[in-house]
């Protein structure tokens, strides 16, 4: 291992040390860490900073834009009072039920949307936990489907993931959209049928008595 690249994976230790600090503020530490890379000689700073002038970042950047204005549309609310009304319920039905819905969201939000995944967890870990459906069943297939849109329409943020990270790569390849979003379908129907199988063998208990539980015992 050459001295550039201890280095390249020291300053990615202390970027990823900063976002989960939260030490400064959530865009800081990439930034920090390209001028780190400049600074220790790792890299030339076109290099560093090339990846702020891709097309596809900027895209990106502008669809976050949208998914901010749809969080404060109708759907939302409605969105809530569905997964609340279900998680209520309980059993299997409303499990598979509470899933089709987070994973509807994720088709208008699209894939790899953090608000939506810390909304949709944020509200699903206020619910409270019952014998019918206990928090430990739905919380993490939840989180999951927030990564798997039912209906892939609205792909257009992990298409530009894509090929950002392949375009960085200098891997020049023609991948289009609508196969890309048969891509993601394909995911999403293997996601849902792990998720019907899992619910058998899911742990069933509260979380936050579990959490109490092992803190006693430690």
């Amino acid at each position: 291992m050459t001295i550039p690249m201890i280095i390249a994976l020291a300053v990615t230790a202390f970027m990823v040390y900063l976002i989960m600090t939260e030490k400064v503020p959530f865009g800081a530490p990439p930034i920090i860490a390209c001028a780190l890379m400049v600074l220790f000689g790792v890299t030339d700073i076109q290099t560093a900073f090339r990846g702020f002038s891709n097309p596809s970042i900027l895209m990106l950047a502008s669809f976050m834009v949208i998914i901010a204005g749809l969080q404060k549309t109708s759907f939302i609310a409605a969105f809530k009072s569905a997964v609340v009304k279900m998680a209520n319920k309980g059993g299997f039905k409303a499990y598979v039920l509470m899933l089709l819905v987070v994973m509807l969201g994720t088709s208008m939000f699209g894939t790899g949307s953090t608000a939506y995944y810390v909304m949709t967890l944020g509200l699903l870990s206020t619910i409270p936990s019952s014998k019918n459906l206990p928090g430990s069943k739905f919380l993490m297939p939840a989180g999951f489907a927030c990564n798997h849109p039912l209906i892939p329409v609205n792909t257009a943020l992990q298409f530009g993931y894509v090929l950002a990270v392949l375009e960085a790569g200098g891997a020049a390849m023609n991948v289009s959209l609508p196969r890309f979003a048969i891509a993601n379908f394909i995911l999403s129907a293997g996601f849902f049928a792990w998720c019907l199988i899992a619910y058998k063998f899911l742990p069933s208990h509260d979380i936050a008595s579990a959490t109490d539980e092992a803190k006693a015992a430690a």
